[in-house]
């Protein structure tokens, strides 16, 4: 007789997923999903400031005191969830550009483009993962008015 761990009942049972946004089709498989995707699944947040205007080609750093230098160094395996960003002056066109290991063009993974954004902006379902020891450049690029005393913050999850 096979083991009811092997072949749990709850993967014959049909799950609803059309309310909540999961893509299980079963139970077994909604309890899964519901476990790598629990609010408890430990999150994390990463801040980088630029005070003053921010100039075209500038890296968004952790710390003004130490520019070019790695923006994110991941000591352990997650993804990138959301990147938030926020500024003093009312309106700004700009680009970001996030290298992966490297700030060749190879190494260029994602550009987020704001556009006459007031004061801030949230770009979610990012999902930008990564392994420890990966690192990111977070690249400003002009596109008109750039943005003025500027924060970045930068979430994600855990996973390993």
């Amino acid at each position: 007789m096979p083991s009811p761990w092997t072949n749990p009942v709850s993967k014959s049972v049909p799950f609803d997923n059309s309310t909540n946004g999961f893509t299980a089709t079963d139970a077994q498989a909604a309890i899964e999903e519901a476990k790598t995707t629990a609010l408890g699944t430990p999150r994390f947040c990463r801040t980088c400031v630029m005070n003053g205007t921010v100039s075209g080609g500038n890296y968004i750093t952790p710390s003004e005191l130490t520019p070019n230098r790695e923006t994110f160094y991941a000591t352990f395996t997650g993804y990138i969830e959301e990147i938030s960003f926020s500024f003093d002056n009312l309106s700004a066109d700009f680009d970001i550009e996030i290298y992966k290991n490297g700030k060749l063009a190879g190494n260029l993974i994602s550009t987020l483009q704001i556009r006459n954004q007031n004061n801030r902006v949230l770009f979610s379902n990012q999902n930008i993962s990564f392994v420890s020891g990966d690192y990111f450049y977070f690249k400003y690029i002009d596109q008109g008015t750039n943005a003025a005393d500027m924060a970045c913050d930068i979430w994600g999850r855990r996973t390993a």
